[in-house]
């Protein structure tokens, strides 16, 4: 999973269960930006599908640290 990015659909849920599981989240704002009353945020914000190679790259180079 800490090779993974999880496209997250559902603002509460989702997120809780791919970081803990060690994914990287994104929350894409084409129709629905991110609610700013949340507990939980995601790695990544983008305005659209567009950004997501910008992420693959930003999350490649930061990896999430893996369990032993």
């Amino acid at each position: 999973p800490w090779n993974c990015v999880f496209f997250v659909d559902n603002t509460h849920t989702d997120i809780k269960v791919a970081k803990k599981v060690g994914m990287k989240t994104v929350w894409i704002e084409s129709h629905l930006a991110w609610p700013s009353n949340l507990d939980v945020k995601p790695d990544f914000i983008l305005k659209g599908l567009g950004d997501v190679l910008d992420i693959a790259v930003k999350a490649k180079s930061n990896p999430t640290p893996r369990e032993p």
